[in-house]
This record gives C-alpha cells, sequence and structure tokens, in this order.
C-alpha cells in the first residue's frame, strides 16, 4: 500500500503530459480549428477538468487510506503532535472552515465544484489537502529527488510547446487554449507553473555533483526560463528571481559553501532576460509607472498592475462586507454574477480572506509561518530536496500576490508544501 501511495504524487507529475497528448491527439482527429473559447467547451472541460476530477477522487481515496495507516500506527499523544507541528492543525482547521463557509454561502451545491472553467470549489480543496498528505508520505531523500526531477524535467515539454506556439507551429495553435500559455487556458496559470518547475531545476542544479545531471538542468533551466519571458508574466519573472535568491540563502546557511557554479543559474537567466529586453525591459517600465501612478494618486491608478489594483480594492471591500465567513469558494462568482469585477481578486492572499473570511486567511498564514520557523531552526539538518522544496515554496508565495489559485496549478504547490511539512518524520 505504501507504494501506492508513493506513486501518487508522481501521476500528478506527469500530469500536463497527459492532457497534452490528449489534445494533440484531439488536434490530429479533428480538421477544423477551434477558437480558444470554443476549446473550453469541446476539450478543456471533458479532458483537463475530467481527469483532473479523476484523478482527484483517486487522490483522496489514498489519501484517507494514508491517514488511517497512520493513526492505526500512532503511539504519542496527539497534543504533543500538534505542539510540535502547529502547522498542522492549522491546516486542518482552513479546510474545516472551508466547508463551513461553503455551507454558510447559500450557493454550496454550485461552490463544491466551482465554476466550469476554475473547477477550484471546495472539492477542489479536498483534492489539494489529500495531494499534500500523498507527498508528505514520501519519507526517503531519493525518491523525494525523483518527484523533483520528474516535475520539473515535465517542464520542459510545457516550454517548447510555448515556444512552438511563439512560432505559430502548426498543429499546437488552434488546437490549444491560449497563446503562449501551453496546456493552460490563460498566461498567468502557465507561468504560476513554470515558476515552481524553474526554482525546482535551480534548487536541484545547486545540490547536484554529477556534471551530466548540472548540464541537463542547465540547458532545461534556459528552455524554461526563456518560455517564461515568452508568456510574459511578469509577476512570477519577479518571482523565480526572489525564489532563486531565497535557494541560495537556503543553501548558504544550511551550511554548505557556495562556489562559483552556484551563480550559473542566475547568468543563464541574466542572459536571456538582457537577449528578450524588449520584454522585460517594457515589463519594468509598466511597473514603475504604476507605482509612481500609486504614489501620486493619480486618476486611473486602479487600472496599475493590468488592472489588479482595482480588484484587490473592490476585494477588500467585499472582505469588510462579510469579514468572518467571507462567500465560500468562488463565491463571489455566484454572489455577484452581473459584475465583472467580482470573480477572483487576482492575490492568493486577498482571495483566502474574501472566499473564507480573515479567520480563512489567518488559518493559511499561520500554517505557513509556524512551518517556516520551524525548519528555519532546522536548516542544518533538513535534506536537500526539503531546502529544494522550501525556496519553491517562497517563490510560489511571492508569485501568489499576483495570482490566483487553479485547479491545475495549485496542486503542484500543496504537493512541495506537503515535502516541506512532512520533513523529517
Amino acid at each position: 500500500m505504501k507504494k501506492i501511495i508513493s506513486y501518487i504524487p508522481f501521476i500528478w507529475a506527469v500530469f500536463p503530459i497527459y492532457i497534452m497528448f490528449r489534445f494533440l491527439l484531439k488536434a490530429v482527429s479533428t480538421p477544423a480549428k477551434y477558437h480558444h473559447l470554443e476549446i473550453m467547451h469541446v476539450w478543456y472541460e471533458p479532458i483537463f477538468t475530467g481527469f483532473f476530477r479523476f484523478l482527484g477522487s483517486l487522490t483522496i481515496i489514498v489519501a484517507i487510506v494514508c491517514i488511517g495507516l497512520f493513526i492505526s500506527k500512532f503511539k504519542g499523544a496527539i497534543r504533543e503532535y500538534i505542539i510540535k507541528r502547529p502547522w498542522m492543525l492549522f491546516l486542518m482547521m482552513l479546510l474545516a472552515w472551508s466547508c463551513l463557509d461553503t455551507l454558510m454561502s447559500g450557493h454550496a451545491v454550485e461552490e463544491w465544484h466551482g465554476t466550469s472553467y476554475r473547477a477550484d470549489g471546495l472539492f477542489s480543496y479536498f483534492i489539494y489537502a489529500a495531494v499534500f498528505i500523498c507527498a508528505g508520505s514520501l519519507k526517503t531523500e531519493k525518491i523525494r529527488q525523483r518527484l523533483l526531477q520528474l516535475f520539473s524535467l515535465t517542464g520542459n515539454l510545457m516550454a517548447i510547446l510555448i515556444i512552438l506556439q511563439d512560432l505559430d507551429a502548426g498543429v499546437v495553435n488552434g488546437y490549444f487554449p491560449y497563446l503562449r500559455a501551453g496546456i493552460f487556458f490563460n498566461t498567468n496559470h502557465c507561468a504560476y507553473y513554470l515558476t515552481m518547475t524553474i526554482l525546482c531545476l535551480i534548487g536541484l542544479y545547486m545540490y547536484e555533483s554529477r556534471v551530466i545531471w548540472k548540464v541537463i538542468y542547465s540547458l532545461s533551466l534556459t528552455v524554461q526560463f526563456y518560455s517564461l519571458l515568452l508568456n510574459d508574466t511578469f509577476g512570477c519573472f519577479l518571482a523565480v528571481w526572489f525564489g532563486s535568491l531565497v535557494l541560495l540563502i537556503l543553501y548558504a546557511f544550511s551550511g554548505r559553501k557556495i562556489c562559483f557554479s552556484m551563480f550559473i543559474p542566475a547568468v543563464i537567466m541574466l542572459a536571456l532576460t538582457v537577449g528578450l529586453s524588449d520584454i522585460s525591459s517594457n515589463n519594468m517600465s509598466i511597473m514603475v509607472n504604476d507605482v509612481q501612478d500609486i504614489i501620486e494618486k493619480k486618476e486611473g491608478m486602479e487600472h496599475g498592475g493590468s488592472g489588479r489594483i482595482e480588484l484587490w480594492k473592490n476585494a477588500i471591500e467585499k472582505t469588510i462586507q462579510s469579514p468572518i465567513f467571507g462567500y465560500g469558494p468562488e463565491g463571489l462568482y455566484y454572489a455577484f454574477p452581473d459584475s465583472v469585477l467580482n470573480d477572483r481578486p487576482h492575490n492568493e492572499y486577498l482571495q483566502y480572506a474574501v472566499f473564507l473570511g480573515i479567520p480563512g486567511l489567518l488559518f493559511y498564514l499561520a500554517s505557513l509561518i509556524t512551518l517556516a520557523f520551524k525548519r528555519i531552526r532546522e536548516l542544518r539538518t533538513l535534506e536537500p530536496t526539503v531546502l529544494i522544496a522550501g525556496g519553491v515554496m517562497f517563490g510560489y508565495l511571492a508569485s501568489a500576490f499576483f495570482g490566483n489559485t487553479m485547479f491545475y496549478t495549485s496542486p503542484y504547490f500543496f504537493m512541495i508544501f506537503g515535502i516541506v511539512a512532512f520533513a523529517g518524520e
């Protein structure tokens, strides 16, 4: 049974490959091209959402078995376990609070699955929890390393797909949902995924001693970071740089010696950034102008950050209106169906606040903060995969200031989260 449990995170790691080939098979067998909105109804929901729910249901069953095995072998005191691992209590409270918020929302049936586009309702929350548990069940360093390798190298196929889309290469356009978004239905969503795979590559490179693997990671990083620049999601571009710095700090403070080769990933990314300076400099200019407009309180400043400031302001207002229970998962969509502002705030922290109320946000933040303090105190004893996963988490959490949870990206964050949360058990 333990072997079956360990397979689940690996299946999730190759999930994008399965989706990519399903789309390609559809493309080969279908003579006409589709508009990306048509793809959503013709292929996206039955292929992507359908398989997600099937794999998610399987993951929940396996996670329940995993919990049962843990309980049957647990001989300590629950109170002592929680004191040593407070983040587990906060995450359980977050999931329980999400259930209560859904029941209180008045749209419980709709919020169970979420919208057809995002599929990020309460059911998905249980899937994320199950992925978290299954990833945490990987006890050996070797198997965790294999998972991170598979996850990060799968990103190569997604990156190549983005490059082909940018080149308008034949069959890949007109059969995938969006330009320069790979298999994903939005460029931002694709960038959330690439942020995690790129940071995994950088972390794996830093702790690798074999030259051949360093070369593989370097080439993979080149392809994936290039595709991220083509993807043109600036928040994730900044998050990758931030996560890279965190990885370097964790490496140094864990007692390992920094050498020149540690900076090769940064050199690769800097060279690509300069090479595509028309994209990076334009984004930097836009960010500087947005910040200046906010400081000077200019008219129209709410449209800064690709309209995010207006969405953030609206989310804060809605949170104030319902600060305790929020509106439930995807609740804004159902509570305010006629407003274009009432869908997602494009900030995960505001999203938790407006969906799950301020208590939900506090439970989530408390789990992250308590885990971070605990692992920072243990830096010198942590294994490389845990340090890598920690750096990936920091990078993703930085991108979360500008992003949303999504059913096809959030499982990977919780997979990484699980590796860090269950380290040493």
